[in-house]
């Protein structure tokens, strides 16, 4: 099966099961979602992206932030074909780490879910090593609520 047509079937999920099997997968890989566990952004974009939080534990002792939902979503990139298309995500989520207090959690949120949304504004590419230069504020006007897990 192609990566589109998994991604296709996969939007087809109801929303509910394809966020479950989301968090399961984060939970896996990162660690148990803190509660609240989800920024949940009202601006309903595409791709939608929130923000989950994973909560620290003894092994690692800082709470880790990453998107959801960015990559459902291919990226701008160079055209399949091209020497380089290789070295390019076509699908990313953003992941960060933090000792942070809730005040500095909600900005590292916002910051997370801004860079989100520079693939298909500006048509950039985030990829590492990728510079993007900002050509507006950081934190625009954004409602958010925070939501526990699973989803109900």
């Amino acid at each position: 099966m192609k990566k589109d047509d998994l991604l296709e079937l996969l939007r087809r999920l109801p929303p509910a099961d394809w966020l479950r099997r989301r968090e399961t997968f984060y939970e896996k890989a990162f660690g148990p979602l803190r509660q609240p566990a989800v920024f949940h952004f009202e601006d309903d974009g595409d791709p939608h992206v929130d923000v989950y939080v994973i909560a620290s534990t003894e092994s690692r002792p800082h709470l880790t932030l990453v998107t959801g939902g960015l990559a459902d979503r291919a990226q701008p990139g160079p055209r399949d074909g091209d020497p380089v298309a290789k070295l390019f995500p076509r699908g990313i989520e953003l992941v960060t780490y933090a000792e942070a207090n809730e005040t500095q959690l909600t900005r590292l949120a916002l910051i997370l879910r801004e860079l989100s949304s520079l693939p298909l504004l500006f048509g950039v590419t985030l990829a590492p090593g990728v510079l993007v230069r900002g050509s507006r504020p950081i934190f625009p006007e954004r409602r958010f609520t925070t939501r526990r897990s699973p989803p109900t």
